[in-house]
């Protein structure tokens, strides 16, 4: 018969060696659970035989240590999920008679960045971190009451370091400028909302590649804060600004980054 130890350890190991889909509270119940088990045969092993050098109270230390292991190897391969990791300014552009539509944009700031995104007065012109979709097409669907949905189909978004940013808003090229150091991609379509004078829409990434960049002296990687992708929400006004060559509507965004937790893809 297998000791009270081997017996234990064997409940907790299989606690730790969940799957991923587990949470931390899962592997801490199922661990619980097997110490509970055993646990008034041990105390009257415990009774019975003081030459017992493993009690209780070991077991609990063991399970606590063994689930902290695996919480800390979880952390380090995977991202919390829904934490904002940076705000952006953006502007769609599309083509009303032909459905083709691109957005650029710039990251205002990145949690986890100290150093300004700005090489002066913030602004679109200043920004050093700075993005671009690919030319995606819209598809409007019938409308829902007073909202109007639209299908589109966006599938890769780049980011560029800009060390000597210029952007304009009217030279989409100005924010794909720089060093390419990100390129995020998905497939299918998503569903943008439009009620009243605004619009809404959440679009989900993973992080296809990314390089080393430096800003200050300090060397990053997009990788560091979005390991498994991000999350736009862009929150924009249906009142038109000026387009550009080929895309008569621009329309302004603003809206948040927000990291996709690992398995979430």
């Amino acid at each position: 018969m297998r000791s009270l130890a081997s017996r234990v350890l064997s409940g907790i190991i299989r606690a730790v060696k969940l799957p991923k889909s587990c949470g931390l509270k899962q592997r801490a119940e199922a661990a619980i659970q097997s110490l509970l088990a055993v646990g008034m045969h041990t105390r009257r092993t415990l009774v019975t035989n003081k030459r017992k050098s493993l009690t209780f109270g070991t077991l609990a230390g063991l399970a606590v240590l063994l689930l902290g292991l695996s919480a800390q190897s979880q952390a380090q391969n995977g991202t919390l999920s829904s934490r904002v990791v940076g705000d952006v300014a953006a502007r769609v552009f599309l083509d009303p008679s032909t459905g083709r539509v691109q957005f650029v944009g710039y990251f205002a700031d990145v949690h986890g960045i100290s150093a300004s995104l700005f090489t002066g007065a913030p602004s679109e012109a200043t920004a050093v971190l700075t993005f671009r979709s690919n030319v995606f097409r819209a598809q409007p669907l019938p409308a829902n009451g007073d909202v109007a949905l639209t299908l589109v189909t966006v599938s890769r978004i780049n980011v560029y370091l800009n060390t000597d940013p210029n952007g304009d808003w009217g030279n989409p090229d100005s924010f794909s400028s720089g060093q390419l150091i990100a390129t995020f991609e998905r497939s299918g379509a998503t569903l943008l909302t439009q009620t009243g004078p605004t619009f809404a829409h959440l679009l989900s990434f993973k992080l296809a590649s990314s390089r080393d960049f430096n800003i200050n002296g300090k060397t990053l990687n997009l990788s560091q804060f979005v390991a498994h992708g991000l999350t736009l929400a862009a929150f924009g006004t249906n009142t038109p600004v000026p387009g550009i060559p080929g895309f008569s509507v621009g329309l302004p965004w603003g809206g948040y980054a927000i990291a996709v937790g690992s398995g979430e893809n």
